[in-house]
């Protein structure tokens, strides 16, 4: 900056120097002007010159900034709800290069209104079901049921209540009935429970406590308020019941659930016949035999999921029958 300075001092005093007479203002200006001139075209000379030479650190500036907001994303928690579903549409039309992905009536739609929140939903973990069936007086089936799961916190709380209902006709009399629920006293970092914020103490509700006070029209609804922090909740619910041997059992996802097993011990005469909805066949695993049955699903298993059984006389020449399908 100086060399500059002291270059502009010693042009202007040539240029004083050239002029002849006494020096009075016009002729000072007369050679300011041009001066000025001369010295805005070098400056701005210089300016494009500077540009020239750091446009390569422009450009990584900005080549790095553009990183931070894209790559990293920093830019979507600043995004609306219609915003952000605006860009998954926009991203899936790219990927699957269809333009028309959105029209009224196509499956994206009913994704967005039905399936996408269950992504952040409360969910079952390892749900295992074993029923104990004998035969009982006057022809009638007597079952004793026990289910068990872990409850899964997302967001601030598990799921907020347990519905145990049967459908309408789908018991001849229902015996007895229990939910115990029982949070993880010690967990340790990484572990199932390892985000519960206070610990709980174990609870039975007896079945003479749910007919008094968690009656639900034709069953029963537990509220889960007092344990909606208890990430890993072990929920146990057993129950013993008469049924028809013509009548199916059913069970039928309420939360999304991974990992379901169900296990029947039945008699020796029985057997048992089953039917899926909602599952993808390749993710079910079935092994029967005399006097048993398994079915197993190792993924994940959405609300309306579920699977009902029928038990059956066995057929003569399915006496000696074992089945085991993967």
């Amino acid at each position: 900056m100086a060399f500059i300075a002291l270059g502009a001092v010693i042009t202007l005093s040539a240029m004083l120097f050239q002029l002849e007479g006494p020096l009075s203002w016009s002729k000072f200006t007369t050679l300011l002007l041009p001066f000025l001139k001369d010295l805005g075209l070098a400056l701005i000379s210089l300016g494009l010159l500077g540009i020239v030479v750091n446009l390569k650190d422009w450009r990584d500036y900005f080549q790095e900034r553009l990183r931070d907001i894209v790559v990293q994303r920093e830019y979507l928690k600043k995004l609306g709800k219609a915003d952000l579903i605006a860009l998954q549409t926009d991203t899936l039309k790219a990927y699957y290069e269809d333009s028309d992905l959105d029209r009224q009536g196509r499956f994206l739609n009913y994704f967005h209104q039905r399936l996408s929140q269950l992504i952040a939903s409360p969910y079952r973990l390892d749900l295992n079901a074993v029923l104990a069936v004998q035969h009982d007086r006057d022809g009638m089936l007597l079952v004793d049921d026990e289910i068990s799961w872990r409850c899964r916190l997302v967001g601030k709380a598990i799921q907020d209540k347990i519905d145990w209902k049967p459908d309408e006709g789908e018991f001849e009399s229902l015996d007895s009935l229990s939910i115990s629920l029982t949070p993880r006293q010690e967990a340790t970092a990484g572990s199932i429970g390892a985000r519960a914020s206070v610990s709980k103490a174990p609870r039975t509700i007896s079945f003479e406590e749910l007919k008094t006070a968690y009656c639900a029209g034709a069953g029963y609804s537990v509220s889960l308020s007092d344990f909606a922090d208890c990430d890993g909740l072990h929920v146990q619910v057993r129950a013993r019941y008469r049924i028809r041997k013509d009548r199916f059992i059913g069970w039928r996802m309420a939360h999304p659930t991974r990992g379901v097993h169900l296990t029947i011990h039945h008699p020796p005469d029985l057997q048992v016949s089953y039917e899926v909805y909602a599952i993808e066949d390749e993710g079910q695993h079935v092994s029967r035999g005399i006097g048993h049955f398994q079915f197993r699903v190792d993924g994940w298993m959405i609300p309306s999921a579920g699977i009902a059984v029928q038990l059956q006389e066995r057929r003569d020449d399915d006496a000696v029958a074992v089945e085991a399908v993967s």
